[in-house]
């Protein structure tokens, strides 16, 4: 992990097993994979950008201690439990976030919908 990955977590350094077992998940189906570390997020860019990584802004109800929120932009909306939300951001391009709370959800369900937003971006 690079120092500006480290220096992104420093808030919350619960969650960087799980940001290890993502990146190093993407890295293995996406191995020309790029990373932007900003303020608010860290950016996987194939193309395009296809995913972000990022910390929850503040504590919310019913959440879970410590997790890491990953972005996904789809030309639809994710139809399932795991989607804490689904917004769209203009025609056609959702914004699904899955909210991680542990290494194994870095899964193989994660991972495909990590590859279509990878082919969606490539458009």
């Amino acid at each position: 992990m690079e120092k500006n990955e480290r220096e992104f977590f420093v808030a919350m350094p619960a969650v960087i097993p799980i940001y290890e077992r993502l990146t190093d998940s993407i890295s293995a189906v996406v191995p020309q994979v790029r990373l932007e570390v900003r303020k608010s997020q860290i950016s996987f860019i194939g193309k395009r950008v296809f995913a972000a990584a990022w910390l929850p802004p503040r504590k919310i109800k019913g959440r879970p201690e410590h997790y890491l929120i990953v972005t996904l932009w789809l030309g639809h909306p994710l139809q399932s439990p795991r989607i804490a939300e689904a917004a769209p951001i203009n025609p056609g391009r959702w914004a699904n976030h899955v909210i991680l709370a542990n290494e194994s959800e870095v899964d193989d369900e994660l991972l495909g919908w990590i590859a279509e937003a990878l082919k969606f971006s490539q458009h």
